[in-house]
């Protein structure tokens, strides 16, 4: 699977889950889904490790679900930058904390 096909995916599968929402913008998404991509790719280090853009695309499906959960975490959080707390009408929100949705990405190194 190529990072485009992936792309795809993980934009066909949010697109699903987020299309009732009337706020709901597909270019944004897209934004989101680009952002988590490569910030997967630079918690793997890829380029440390000298990784092919082949070896990437090949490693990178592995952190489907983390793209998935970080450009939806992201996308949620749309107009709300920064925001730790929020109450309104008596429901109270808060969210877990983004880098546990970094679980599971392990940097890769090279032995000397």
């Amino acid at each position: 699977m190529t990072i485009d096909e992936l792309k795809d995916e993980v934009i066909d599968s949010l697109t699903v889950e987020l299309e009732n929402d009337p706020d709901f913008s597909e270019d944004i998404l897209e934004e989101k889904v680009n952002h988590a991509i490569n910030e997967v790719k630079a918690a793997r280090k890829y380029s440390r490790a000298k990784y092919s853009d082949d070896r990437i695309e090949s490693d990178i499906v592995n952190y489907i679900s983390n793209i998935r959960n970080i450009a939806l975490y992201d996308y949620s959080q749309s107009g709300m930058d920064f925001q730790s707390n929020h109450q309104e009408n008596g429901t109270n929100r808060s969210y877990t904390s983004r880098h546990r949705l970094f679980n599971g990405i392990v940097p890769l190194a090279t032995v000397l």
